[in-house]
């Protein structure tokens, strides 16, 4: 996978949550990080088997969020 060109996207309020995902091939993987006074701390973390046969093939839906956008690194 390759880095974006674009800007990362613009925040406008305060970043108290972030929940980062690994779709790999065998293994999903998440991590929920808190601020918590004036620093951020992973609070949990998570993992299950990767679902890759039908009718789950496809885990892109899994990612999207109309909330939040998606950032690729």
């Amino acid at each position: 996978m390759t880095a974006s060109a674009s800007s990362p996207p613009k925040i406008d309020r305060p970043l108290n949550v972030i929940v980062a995902t690994d779709c790999g091939s065998t293994t999903t993987k998440a991590i929920l990080i808190e601020k918590v006074g004036d620093e951020y701390r992973q609070t949990y973390r998570g993992e299950a088997p990767t679902t890759v046969e039908a009718p789950f093939e496809d885990v892109t839906p899994l990612r999207k969020s109309k909330s939040s956008p998606v950032v690729r690194f």
